[in-house]
């Protein structure tokens, strides 16, 4: 693929597993563009109660289990094989990230493509 969104997703699963298997299916020139809950966020609190009712008792919907700060988040994409170009802020609830898929840096576990 040369581009994989994922909005609202991450929020929910573990975003390194998720983040190495969009690694391994995007071409090595390709980018990632997603979403985290931003933490700290003045919505921080209220989310977690308001959004806690809100599953329980509308949609049966899972708590939300990932949150990230930046130095994390940069972190984290580092870690898994790509290279941040952009990470925003968007209504401070939120990180909006595009990164770049890192030949040069390919992730824990995953083989070599290089000859």
């Amino acid at each position: 693929f040369d581009v994989v969104i994922s909005i609202g997703l991450l929020d929910y699963v573990n975003p390194k597993t998720v983040l190495l298997e969009c690694k391994r299916v995007l071409n090595k020139d390709g980018f990632i563009i997603f979403t985290l809950p931003k933490r700290p966020s003045i919505f921080f609190f209220l989310r977690g109660y308001l959004g806690n009712l809100i599953r329980k008792n509308l949609l049966d919907l899972p708590h939300i289990e990932n949150i990230a700060n930046k130095k994390g988040l940069y972190s984290l994409i580092k870690e898994c094989g790509f290279e941040p170009l952009c990470i925003k802020s968007v209504w401070t609830t939120m990180w909006v990230v595009k990164a770049k898929n890192s030949e040069d840096k390919l992730g824990p576990n995953l083989p070599s493509t290089k000859a």
